[in-house]
């Protein structure tokens, strides 16, 4: 599989917000930026290298992500959002500085974190194999002082209200797979 998830804030740039791994079951790419036109062209871009599956952080909308979805055939795109009490809890936040994000990739012997940094934005990724996993790399990313946390569309309502059970409330969490 090769999976992109785009994150949009203020001021980063692709060019130095942009990490991830590989392995032989997945190609896994973070990337950072901040607007819709420079998410459209890296959209061309890694579909045009094969990724065929992309996660938009909560600053795209569902509608954004069927627009990209519409633009290349046979490519899934998912855009993370909150539901129930999550929603007001993210729309309360006040500090978007420490992000944390989840994410489940095949072939992993433990899980593997990648750190970014971007102008007054810190951002960790956690690449785990399954709900254990992602629950205690959520517990990690709290007590890391994370301020909120978004899920790949693996997560589904159940494994996402497991993580946020695991944390018991801490942060907001939202989800690509609700």
């Amino acid at each position: 599989m090769k999976f992109v998830y785009m994150v949009e804030m203020p001021n980063l740039d692709p060019a130095s917000f942009c990490g991830g791994f590989e392995n032989d079951d997945h190609s896994c790419v973070i990337v950072g930026l901040d607007n819709k036109e420079t998410a459209k062209e890296l959209f061309c871009k890694y579909t045009a290298e094969g990724y065929d599956l992309f996660n938009l952080c909560s600053g795209f909308t569902p509608e954004d992500a069927a627009a990209f979805e519409a633009m290349a055939e046979g490519t899934k795109v998912r855009a993370a959002v909150y539901e129930g009490d999550q929603v007001e809890k993210i729309d309360a936040l006040e500090d978007f500085s420490k992000y944390g994000a989840i994410f489940v990739a095949a072939g992993l012997e433990a899980p593997k974190e990648v750190r970014l940094s971007g102008p007054d934005f810190d951002m960790t990724g956690v690449y785990i194999t399954d709900q254990e996993s992602a629950n205690a790399a959520a517990r990690k990313l709290v007590e890391e002082g994370v301020t909120f946390i978004e899920l790949c569309s693996w997560f589904d309502a159940e494994k996402t209200q497991s993580v946020i059970d695991a944390i018991g409330g801490a942060v907001p969490v939202g989800s690509c797979g609700l």
